[in-house]
């Protein structure tokens, strides 16, 4: 193949797709940039031979060149087990052409991804091509609401289990594993039925996300879409992501702590569906999570919209969500989550634990609507500390077959996990320092009786109400406001508040 005339100037000019802020690892002065057809390196693109061989070749030569591009040509599927990326290649998934994940759990065990990538600067995967997750080649027996869970993770790169414990026999791969990587884009292509965590960044720095699409099937469980783990200076951007676990994490998970903390992430005009949370914030580890807003974005269909929690030690601050509609239904109780648009936890995982902070959160210009209102729970040890609604609409109204009537802490040993209660359209407990400015809430018509007041405040101080709309969902029946387990009248909330810590 003719090498592309690109100079390193041209070639990161090409590039500028890249947000502002997020720039790819210098490259080789010297390097030549060509394309490199895995076809003319064996690949067969039947759909039955294990391509994987043909495909790092193609990686390992174009590699050796000095960087360039690896295409998968369309109208082809590319059965495949694990391939690495190598410094400066970007895998080109042509449209038509389709990479999917081989069956034989011994082709991927040894990096547990199907492309897998470490400590590789100026990567990519680029194409309007599709990824196929092949989900049903790892599981095969249903539970109540969904597949029944299994080992989550093949290889040695688990994020969570203890070492010596990983690579399990029943494990399933990721879609994409990338570890220590600067100067990464993920661009334009279409990943479906993933088995596990679809797309997982791990210690990266610059990376950039966009245009991508994820469509994995509601039931499974563990196939989070995107986990932005440990990295730094992340732009998402553009995304419909529907997953029957988490769609999109900013984590800190506790076997990759030597990556440091997980901050500077923005994370825009993306499309959300999923059976947990479609988006989440929580460390899992001893490093922090912090500066990160998440803007104009829809929610749709989800068993929890935002979830900010912490349950292992560390500090989360500075989150700022803005500009986004929520729509929220119940799930089986397999899935966590209780239908509540906005639910933020700080709680200690078991009695050995002490968590940090949660503090300095914001959501603003919010308009929700699902089967539960906003929950805010800390510990008594432990607040969630300065959070602010500002401009919130809240729609509480039944619409799934499930029953409701409860709240969900899951996980930790020191909570009662799922329990009945009566909903209320902002629920808060232990919680130093909360403001509510212009917050309306209504009800849909005929409420459960599940269903209760407009606020009720335990253990809360600074609270500081500008403008808060909204009864009780059985008016006259039940009060409209609690506090402390008192119904108070409307003057209580007008006073001073007690200075924030």
């Amino acid at each position: 193949m003719q090498p592309h005339k690109l100079n390193r100037r041209s070639f990161l000019g090409q590039s500028g797709a890249l947000a502002a802020g997020c720039t790819l690892a210098a490259l080789p002065v010297s390097a030549a940039f060509a394309d490199f057809d895995a076809l003319a390196y064996g690949a067969k693109g039947d759909g039955t031979t294990n391509d994987a061989p043909s495909i790092q070749q193609a990686i390992d030569a174009c590699a050796a060149a000095g960087g360039g591009r690896v295409i998968l040509p369309g109208n082809h599927t590319y059965l495949s087990g694990t391939i690495e990326l190598k410094p400066y290649v970007e895998l080109h998934i042509s449209g038509g052409a389709t990479l999917k994940t081989c069956g034989d759990r011994r082709t991927l065990a040894t990096q547990g991804a199907l492309i897998f990538a470490k400590d590789a600067p100026g990567i990519a995967v680029t194409g309007t091509g599709t990824i196929e997750g092949n989900f049903t080649a790892f599981f095969n027996e249903m539970g109540d609401g969904g597949y029944k869970v299994i080992e989550a993770f093949l290889g040695p790169y688990d994020p969570l289990d203890p070492p010596g414990t990983a690579d399990p026999a029943t494990g399933r791969p990721r879609m994409i594993l990338f570890l220590n990587c600067r100067g990464v884009r993920l661009l334009n292509f279409t990943i479906h039925n993933a088995p596990t965590w679809t797309i997982h960044p791990v210690g990266c720095k610059d990376l950039l996300v966009d245009g991508i699409t994820i469509d994995n099937d509601l039931l499974v469980p563990n196939c989070d879409g995107i986990g932005i783990d440990h990295c730094q200076n992340v732009h998402l951007a553009n995304c419909n992501i529907s997953s029957g676990d988490d769609c999109i994490i900013v984590r800190a998970s506790r076997n990759f702590d030597q990556y440091g903390p997980c901050e500077n992430v923005t994370v825009t005009n993306c499309s959300l569906v999923s059976s947990s949370a479609a988006i989440k914030v929580e460390p899992e580890g001893a490093q922090a999570v912090r500066n990160a807003v998440f803007s104009n974005c829809v929610i749709n269909r989800s068993n929890r919209g935002i979830c900010v929690s912490n349950r292992d030690g560390s500090l989360i601050e500075n989150i700022l969500f803005s500009n986004l509609v929520i729509g929220t239904e119940l799930r089986a109780r397999m899935w966590w989550g209780a239908g509540e648009p906005v639910f933020v936890t700080n709680q200690p995982r078991n009695k050995q634990m002490k968590v940090g902070p949660i503090r300095h959160v914001r959501f603003q210009n919010l308009v929700c609507h699902g089967e539960n209102g906003i929950f805010l729970y800390g510990g008594p040890d432990s607040p969630v500390e300065d959070i602010a609604f500002s401009n919130v609409q809240l729609t509480i109204e039944k619409s799934s077959r499930i029953e409701g009537g409860f709240y969900d802490l899951r996980p930790g040993d020191l909570n009662p996990g799922v329990y009945q209660h009566k909903l209320a359209g902002l629920y808060a407990e232990n919680v130093d320092g909360l403001q509510l400015e212009e917050v309306s809430l209504n009800w849909g018509a005929n409420p459960p009786a599940y269903y209760g007041p407009a606020l009720v405040a335990n253990h809360v101080s600074g609270l500081r109400r500008q403008s808060f709309r909204g009864l009780a969902a059985h008016p006259g029946k039940e009060p409209d406001i609690l506090i402390d387990g008192k119904p108070v009248v409307e003057g209580f909330l007008n006073r001073p508040p007690r200075d924030l810590k």
